[in-house]
């Protein structure tokens, strides 16, 4: 697996950046210059590459990258960055808003395998899902283990994936 960092200022690395039909897509670099091949963040065509959220609100993330390597032939690059989100109960469309936590916030929350998130049931009748430093070394170990090509990462989540993952 190739692992890039994101950022702005680096020499190497990726970059969003926005195509003239108005497409994101991430730029490469190296030695400080663009490659001329980049990844839009689109359904794939020719030598592009699906971008996947790493955070799931449902089923399996095992499951999730299996079946998105099946659909899009291997051309997966998997965004692995630290997210929280809130869902109402019941939840039939899986939709959550997204909220900040602190590390104090975190109390009262299990570790959900299936999900590779924290979890809990908040006042007001709602599941809150977040990431940890756990749940980001098992989704790039799920990641290798399906054989998802590329993933990209802030420095601050590598990091901490990385610390955890050796």
């Amino acid at each position: 697996m190739l692992v890039f960092p994101i950022s702005d200022t680096e020499p190497n690395g990726c970059r969003f950046e926005p195509l003239e039909n108005g497409t994101v897509c991430l730029r490469f670099w190296r030695e400080g210059k663009a490659l001329n091949t980049y990844t839009v963040v689109s359904e794939p065509k020719n030598d592009a590459y699906v971008l996947l959220e790493s955070f799931v609100s449902g089923g399996s993330f095992a499951e999730y990258l299996r079946e998105s390597m099946v659909r899009f032939q291997g051309k997966v690059c998997l965004y692995l960055r630290p997210q929280a989100y809130r869902f109402p109960l019941p939840c039939p469309d899986g939709r959550g808003e997204p909220i900040e936590l602190s590390e104090r916030d975190r109390e009262g929350f299990r570790y959900s395998e299936t999900l590779c998130c924290l979890w809990r049931i908040a006042d007001g009748g709602y599941a809150e899902l977040a990431d940890s430093s756990r749940s980001l070394r098992e989704k790039m170990r799920i990641a290798e283990a399906c054989g998802v090509p590329l993933m990209i990462a802030d420095e601050e989540t590598l990091t901490a994936a990385a610390s955890e993952h050796t």
